[in-house]
């Protein structure tokens, strides 16, 4: 949402791309997401990620016991189950918690 205008003209995940000034398609003015807040959110959701991979890794082995290491692809799953569905979630938590600011010029 464009804290000029009130308009929704950037997606959630325009915060998430990168740090890089926008423009408002309806009044203009250029906006970008709160630095601080953004490195905040990332090094909260890459902690809870691993926390998250490394959890479901470990239910796994317990729910399957021991395997061979030519089996070790099957870990794949549970990393990516574990890695990417916070991320996902975070993408939401992130376009709440980070506010666009004004460009200064």
């Amino acid at each position: 949402m464009c804290p000029n205008c009130k308009k929704d003209t950037f997606s959630a995940w325009d915060k998430v791309k990168s740090n890089k000034p926008r423009k408002c398609s309806e009044c203009g003015i250029i906006v970008k997401p709160a630095f601080f807040r953004s490195a905040l959110s990332l090094s909260i959701a890459i902690f809870i990620s691993t926390i998250c991979s490394g959890l479901t890794i470990y239910i796994f082995m317990k729910l399957i016991g021991p395997i061979s290491f030519t089996y070790i692809w099957i870990i794949a799953l549970p990393l990516l189950i574990g890695g990417i569905l916070p991320i996902i979630l975070w993408i939401k938590v992130n376009d709440w918690f980070v506010p666009w600011v004004l460009e200064k010029a």
